[in-house]
């Protein structure tokens, strides 16, 4: 039996789709530029993947949300790193 790392999950929006938001245009991979919805709030994010560190990291930037401030504006996340 093939089973994927939680990590492979993540990039694949066949199955962060199942998790997280309900529709991206496509893989979190290096340089990709991606519309993310969330169908069910009715609300959408531009993110802009920066790196993925095959076994420790992705880290990426998207609008709308600033998690210092609370505010709109855009920040950056890791999933699976240090910074978020």
């Amino acid at each position: 039996m093939h089973r994927r790392s939680g990590r492979s999950a993540l990039r694949d929006p066949e199955h962060t789709t199942k998790f997280w938001y309900t529709k991206s245009t496509g893989k979190m991979v290096p340089g990709a530029k991606l519309h993310w919805d969330w169908e069910m709030y009715g609300a959408s994010s531009e993110v802009t993947v920066d790196q993925v560190d095959e076994h420790r990291s992705i880290t990426f930037s998207w609008s709308g949300y600033d998690p210092g401030t609370r505010r709109r504006g855009s920040s950056s996340g890791s999933i699976l790193g240090a910074r978020m």
